[in-house]
């Protein structure tokens, strides 16, 4: 039996049968599966990002107080305490000040891969009272078991205020 050959009154039945059958299921899963449970466990990722002096030594160290127009360095760590390869990972910058513009605070990171190392301006987009700057790939980067890597930053402050900055990795998926 073949496409476009003919089906004897048995056969016919038996998959009008089969058809009317799966129906009637899919009507009954319908009907009874108005309820979704899903059991979640949240974990937080195991990666840490935190604050180093810069080993760069071309400005004064970032502090709490500085002074608005100064270049001040700084550096920030990132560490996976996974025993396994996490992907794809982002670092995300978040600088908080009420009224804040793109134009108040300027991020570069030291770029010392690649053919031409040197500082790199971090894109700051302005959120309202917030400027977000993704640090990496568009798509991400994988981080590995046990990774352990530090990036140097130059910060430059061009209106006077009190900013509270936020650094922080996530997956890709989540943002």
């Amino acid at each position: 039996m073949g496409i476009g050959r003919n089906i004897s009154e048995g056969s016919f039945l038996v998959v009008l049968g089969i058809v009317f059958t799966a129906a009637i299921v899919v009507a009954a899963a319908v009907l009874v599966s108005n309820v979704l449970v899903v059991n979640t466990s949240v974990k937080e990722l195991p990666i840490t990002v935190a604050q180093v002096p810069s080993d760069k030594n071309e400005y004064n160290e970032l502090s709490s107080e500085v002074y608005k127009g100064a270049t001040y360095e700084t550096a920030i760590r990132m560490t996976s305490a996974s025993s396994e390869q996490i992907n794809p990972v982002e670092v995300i910058f978040v600088i908080t000040k009420a009224g804040i513009n793109e134009t108040d605070v300027v991020v570069k990171y030291y770029e010392d891969e690649g053919t031409s190392p040197g500082w790199r301006v971090l894109n700051m987009v302005g959120e309202g009272d917030r400027l977000v700057g993704h640090f990496g790939p568009a798509g991400g980067f994988p981080v590995a078991a046990s990774y352990n890597a530090t990036t140097d930053l130059q910060v430059t402050f061009n209106c006077a205020g009190d900013y509270k900055t936020s650094v922080y990795a996530q997956l890709v998926d989540a943002a």
